[in-house]
């Protein structure tokens, strides 16, 4: 899917979004995220495995919503899909 540059725009400047997983009964789990992109994919960060990470786990899909500034207000969009891969980093070594 190709995001719309608005979006795109939104998250090089630094935007954060919301990050909706699905817990095992089916009910949304919010949680509020740093986000990025790859081109057109967009990147998540987390600390951690915690509940989002095993939610992602045990189900892909996923919902992020953004919150666009526009010319007369800000202005939620929204991106759905899933998850194709996601790395666990353990810390930094030196």
């Amino acid at each position: 899917m190709e995001l719309h540059r608005e979006l795109k725009g939104a998250i090089d400047d630094g935007v954060h979004g919301h990050l909706v997983t699905l817990e095992v009964d089916g009910r949304a789990q919010v949680t509020m995220v740093w986000l990025g992109r790859d081109g057109d994919d967009v990147l998540v960060a987390h600390l951690g495995a915690g509940q989002k990470m095993r939610n992602i786990t045990r189900d892909p899909r996923v919902a992020v919503s953004i919150e666009v500034a526009g010319k007369t207000g800000d202005r939620s969009r929204s991106v759905r899909g899933s998850t194709r891969h996601w790395h666990h980093h353990r810390g930094w070594r030196a």
